[in-house]
């Protein structure tokens, strides 16, 4: 019985893995405590345990962040599954395959032939898919191993977009379209970049346009090294024609050394020499043995564990590593020009890398060069940009209307190009005035007057007495309001009747009359009012033996009799 995972959908697509040779078989990433290793930093170090007894085949969930599913199914502890399930690990969709072995001769031909035919094209076996002349194989990356086939005719775009390429690879040193493979008019393959961010380097070397291939080619894309292999080329011998052997005349000095050439040895002698020929080696091998130095090999877990320990240092930085070749590729954000050296020194300490590349992003320089524009206009002056964490800006500043501030944004958006990553934390003085005016006149201290400018606020104005505890809370209240980042206060207590706004002289009192000793009714231009009542959208609040008090809209006012 064989039993095969096919990626249908994700990254992998195309990969096929073999299951048959154990009774269990644990699917992860992790090298050490995986029996079916696959490189996909979606997939959890110890994923899922298949198990294979009489009964059925049972799939187990070991990972704790990872979901496992059975067909859109998520499974939590352990499920039967049958063949032509499909199973979702991380990114990436497999189909269960189970085949029983046939005892025919086509037998096994038939299996395989079944799972070519439910494999996408360019899958990572070459099994039944090795079709023409040439195909490439991938020797070191994060999908080593794979092999895929060029077909005469056709063309092939090689990048990591699995939507635009036809063959995708999981590495993020690859560009999502990084190359063109084809073949000219003479039917040799050539490869042509695609405009990539790491270019294309073949047998070392950077080409630029069309570059003819040939076997053993050495193609890197990134971190990605692949090998251009010609089956004829493989397959081609030298031929000797047969020749007529004359007869040999021992006569002459000629005849006697090819006579001396064509002598047969005796077979005991052989063995005597290459007994003794093997004593000979064996005492040189010790003997030099007892003078040789080994190089200890190096773990490659323990290497990627010492590039993560340096990297997790910044937690902007994404990167991959390969062991084998000793290549590292960043890619992210740094806060500054000092953190950026500072981690390529870390990197260079560890003796195993022999090359880094990087398109890290310095955060101050991008800063730095967005400020430099948008001081170029006299209303943004005060307006800056700056980082405050790795790939986290923040616009900053004070601007007088909301009409300059759509003006900066739409400036912003043309010129910056981290949107995204931008927080807006503009002032608006308008808005700041209207809110500081809103809680006084709320509060009732409409008589109260301000100035704001650039985050200073300043109070004055006559307050009550009485009501001084109060003021402060509205002062405290103030302060929190963003964008104001000082309050001064001159406000001047006062008794109630100079705390309020006189308007005696728009108003003639003709007379009173009087209730239980208290003012109870007036006689206001020919109006007569009480406490309550409404004198030009003025609320009479109080009538004492002097004057009238009235408020509107927070604001208080009174008349004085004596005027």
């Amino acid at each position: 019985m064989s039993y095969y995972l096919i990626a249908e959908e994700g990254p992998l697509k195309g990969l096929k893995i073999d299951l048959t040779d154990e009774e269990r078989v644990i699917v992860g990433r992790d090298p050490d405590s995986s029996t079916c290793l696959i490189e996909d930093p979606s997939i959890s170090r110890r994923h899922a345990l298949f198990l294979f007894n009489e009964d059925g085949i049972e799939i187990e969930n070991l990972s704790l962040t990872n979901p496992l599913r059975v067909n859109g199914n998520l499974i939590e502890g352990k499920e039967t599954i049958v063949d032509g399930d499909f199973i979702s690990l991380g990114a990436n969709t497999f189909r269960f395959v189970k085949k029983e072995d046939s005892e025919s001769e086509n037998g096994p031909k038939l299996a395989d032939e079944f799972l070519s035919k439910e494999a996408p094209l360019f899958q990572f076996s070459m099994q039944g898919q090795q079709t023409g002349r040439f195909y490439l194989k991938v020797i070191s990356g994060p999908n080593s191993g794979a092999e895929f086939p060029l077909i005469e005719g056709e063309s092939l775009v090689l990048g990591k977009d699995e939507g635009a390429c036809d063959v995708a690879f999981n590495d993020l040193s690859v560009s999502k379209r990084h190359a063109r493979l084809s073949f000219n008019s003479a039917n040799i393959p050539v490869i042509e970049d695609l405009e990539s961010l790491n270019k294309i380097f073949v047998n070392h070397r950077r080409i630029e346009g069309q570059y003819e291939l040939k076997g053993q080619d050495l193609i890197s894309l990134g971190t990605t090294q692949l090998i251009l292999i010609d089956k004829e080329m493989i397959e081609e011998t030298v031929f000797n024609p047969f020749f007529e052997e004359k007869p040999i005349d021992t006569d002459t000095k000629e005849g006697r050394e090819m006579a001396f050439k064509k002598m047969v040895i005796p077979y005991k002698h052989l063995v005597g020499f290459g007994a003794l020929a093997f004593v000979v080696i064996v005492s040189t091998f010790f003997l030099l043995s007892l003078f040789s130095s080994h190089e200890i090999p190096v773990s490659f877990s323990k290497q990627k564990d010492e590039v993560a320990s340096v990297l997790k240092r910044y937690p902007k930085i994404e990167y991959t590593f390969n062991p084998p070749t000793g290549k590292l590729f960043l890619v992210g954000h740094v806060l500054n020009e000092v953190e950026y050296e500072e981690m390529l020194f870390l990197l260079n300490q560890l003796p195993f890398l022999k090359n880094v590349e990087d398109t890290v992003v310095i955060d101050e320089l991008v800063w730095q060069n967005a400020n430099a524009l948008i001081q170029t206009n006299p209303n943004w002056k005060g307006i800056l940009i700056q980082a405050i964490a790795p790939a986290e800006f923040v616009l900053r500043g004070y601007l007088e209307t909301i009409d300059q501030q759509a003006e900066l944004l739409e400036y912003i958006a043309l010129n910056f190009t981290y949107l995204n990553q931008l927080k807006n934390e503009l002032v608006i003085n308008a808005l700041i005035q209207q809110r500081v005016q809103s809680i006084l006149t709320r509060s009732g201290f409409g008589t109260v007057s301000f100035n704001y400018s650039m985050g200073e606020l300043v109070l004055s104005g006559p307050v009550e007495k009485g009501q001084e505890r109060t003021f402060k809370k509205i002062v405290d209240q103030i302060t929190e309001i963003k964008g104001v980042e000082n309050v001064e206060s001159i406000i001047t207590y006062t008794s109630e009747s100079s705390a309020r706004i006189d308007i005696s002289s728009k108003y003639q009192v003709n007379g009173s009359s009087i209730k239980d000793g208290i003012e109870a009714f007036v006689l206001i231009n020919g109006r007569i009012l009480s406490k309550g009542k409404m004198l030009d959208g003025m609320l009479i609040t109080a009538i004492t033996s002097k004057e009238i008090l009235l408020e509107k809209d927070g604001v208080k006012y009174k008349i004085d009799f004596n005027s």
